[in-house]
């Protein structure tokens, strides 16, 4: 073979390995996205929730007080249930920046949720700064174990955020009567069976420096206990 088309087969194929790429991550970064959402938007619907309080005042903010937002605080593995409330609801949310957080980020994009990419574990002025510009008027879902756990550990970064935006904390847990369970990812995230019924327990607003640990525990108690009886 001559150098000529040595160099033409060369190129040719670095072409198609770049045409090969763009594809997969076009897959990957729109079509895989809008599809799961066409999937899972439908199939959440069949899911029958019902909306509880821990106190009469609590029920009353996760419905939403327009003058006043604040911050829903939940554990990574009620996302999947979560998002459904969350729909087209005006809420924001964060992702972080690895490949497993753009496919969230894109998914709930899609579902009407304004997504802020960056770091949960080490907030930066830039990353606090977009979430408190994308909190005015609305409310922020924080899953406060996230991106990687330990599971059912609160980290430091809502009570930041909080601190910093002087927005009260909603705790909130939730569960269902049929679900199946991911028992090998580090939340053991959990998604209702169809036609299901699911709970969601809203705690009362809590300042920066309350209890969350032991509110999410309790709630999560009572969202366990809820379908035992």
């Amino acid at each position: 073979m001559s150098q000529i088309a040595r160099c033409i087969l060369l190129r040719y194929k670095k072409i198609t390995l770049n045409i090969m790429q763009f594809l997969k991550n076009f897959f990957w970064r729109w079509i895989f996205p809008l599809v799961l959402a066409l999937v899972l938007y439908p199939y959440m619907l069949t899911i029958r929730i019902q909306l509880l309080q821990q106190t009469p005042e609590g029920l009353k903010h996760f419905k939403r007080d327009r003058k006043k937002s604040y911050i829903y605080a939940h554990w990574h593995e009620d996302i999947p249930i979560l998002a459904l409330r969350y729909a087209f609801r005006g809420f924001v949310s964060m992702a972080s920046r690895s490949k497993d957080g753009e496919l969230i980020a894109r998914l709930l994009t899609l579902l009407g949720i304004k997504m802020v990419r960056g770091s949960t574990r080490h907030f930066g002025p830039e990353t606090l700064e977009q979430i408190l510009n994308a909190m005015r008027g609305r409310d922020l879902a924080f899953a406060v174990d996230g991106p990687k756990g330990p599971r059912h550990e609160v980290k430091p970064g809502v009570t930041y955020i909080a601190h910093k935006g002087h927005y009260s904390i909603i705790p909130v847990a939730c569960n269902a009567k049929h679900k199946f369970v991911f028992h090998k990812s580090w939340d053991h995230m959990w998604f209702p069976i169809p036609f299901s019924k699911a709970v969601i327990i809203c705690g009362e607003p809590i300042e920066f420096d309350g209890d969350l640990q032991r509110s999410l525990q309790t709630l999560k108690n009572q969202a366990q206990e809820f379908f035992l009886f």
